[in-house]
């Protein structure tokens, strides 16, 4: 059984109680039995106490250059190999280092809060090299932008874009934090803001890597501004240029996207299209990135719906709809109406309104932001599309308020599946790692 006497010692050095260091993750006798090695606790469970006991572990402040086990960690993050990457930590004496690791790990895993928790310390007293802060302030957006708190998502990317810029540190890396927030404020509708943190790029020299990252936040910001054929070009140029990088991770995400993006602008299938889905779910299922296999799994639902082979579609929508358990409430919301929108064109009447109507239950109890109103817009014309005018009406109401448009009423949700009667009519969007 192994040994867990770190936890006790590194408890004992903060200065706290069996209590305290259990309240509200375990109770204090099974602490205790822990740290006598005399139970085999969970790894979620060890994760949150080593979180908590943060300062009280003792190593060496991070050199300015990565060690090798950090190293050989990143790079079975790079390959999707997550749960290799965590046996790999174990190994990282540095206590920050270690931490980024699982935190990436566990991100890709949809360990979200989990995640969060390794993280903030780290973020709050840094001693990594640059690179290493990057890629942990960028997980730090992500995930509170995913999680729908956009609030935290701009502190944490503002305060470290001031720290570099003021310590002068490598641009390259700026940019890569810009590019990440230029999404968030693309989220709570600050176009302005986020077109001048894409430009950024344009005040520095730019490497191969920092093109893509700019042709993938570009397409991100002509997809908000509803130029989709745009937005699917750019990250096209953004996937063929990814090509000469080893970001395995990084390229499926950008071509994910792109396919998506080509599928619901109506554009040209491309020959190689449905292959490349395919190994972009073998190689999500193969690595566990069960967020990724299912955004994935809509995309190759909503092709094959294009081309009417309806039984498939309706088959990767099913499969898709599998995997969304640990999804935040704001990501499943999505979708589910993406989901929504290929039952829509098979015509699958009872399903969509089993899927809408969770959607807008978890919309009902998401925080008002411009995302948030863009998935009540969505949710709206879907329900248009189908004839609810009224439940339309509703969702276009709650677009404005969630916007700050109108003052907020109450949403009624009052429609059942059993109460559905109407006929369904025809149907006239993950985010990049650095990696760095």
């Amino acid at each position: 059984m192994e040994n867990y006497l770190d936890l006790k010692n590194a408890r004992l050095s903060l200065g706290l109680t069996l209590e305290e260091t259990a309240k509200g993750l375990c109770s204090p006798s099974l602490l205790s039995l822990i740290e006598r090695g005399l139970r085999a606790p969970k790894a979620q469970l060890v994760e949150k106490l080593r979180a908590r006991l943060h300062d009280g572990f003792h190593f060496e402040s991070s050199p300015s250059i990565p060690s090798g086990e950090y190293l050989v960690a990143l790079a079975e993050i790079k390959l999707g190999s997550f749960s290799e990457a965590l046996k790999s930590s174990a190994k990282i004496k540095d206590a920050q280092e270690s931490s980024l690791i699982r935190a990436l790990a566990f991100e890709n895993q949809s360990e979200h809060a989990l995640a969060m928790e390794l993280l903030k310390p780290v973020l709050i007293r840094p001693v990594l090299s640059t690179p290493q802060f990057c890629l942990a302030t960028q997980a730090m957006v992500r995930l509170c932008r995913d999680s729908g708190d956009f609030y935290n998502a701009i502190y944490w990317a503002e305060q470290s874009i001031q720290l570099m810029k003021q310590n002068e540190l490598e641009q390259s890396y700026v940019f890569e934090l810009c590019a990440t927030l230029s999404s968030v404020y693309l989220e709570v509708g600050d176009f302005n803001k986020a077109f001048e943190l894409v430009n950024y790029a344009s005040r520095i020299d730019q490497n191969d890597w920092d093109r893509v990252v700019s042709l993938w936040a570009g397409g991100l910001v002509r997809f908000t501004e509803g130029k989709v054929e745009k937005a699917a070009s750019m990250l096209r140029e953004a996937f063929v240029l990814s090509e000469e990088h080893d970001r395995v991770l990084s390229r499926t995400r950008i071509l994910q996207t792109c396919i998506w993006l080509e599928a619901r602008a109506g554009m040209e299938k491309k020959p190689d299209t449905s292959n490349q889905l395919i190994e972009l779910i073998n190689y999500y299922r193969s690595n566990g990135l069960e967020e990724d296999l299912a955004n994935t799994l809509n995309t190759m639902a909503l092709v094959e719906a294009n081309d009417g082979n309806k039984n498939l579609a309706v088959d990767y929508v099913n499969q898709s709809m599998k995997l969304i358990d640990k999804l935040p409430d704001l990501t499943l919301a999505k979708l589910l109406i993406w989901n929504s929108e290929v039952l829509l064109i098979v015509g699958d009447r009872l399903r969509i309104f089993e899927l809408l109507e969770r959607a807008l239950r978890l919309l009902s109890d998401s925080p008002s932001n411009r995302s948030t109103a863009t998935a009540w817009a969505d949710l709206a014309t879907l329900y248009k599309g189908i004839g609810e005018s009224s439940l339309a009406l509703e969702c276009f109401q709650a677009s404005a308020e969630a916007a700050g448009l109108v003052k907020k009423q109450e949403i009624k949700t009052y429609r059942s599946v059993e109460s559905a009667t109407h006929v369904a009519s025809p149907l006239v969007g993950g985010d990049l790692h650095s990696e760095k």
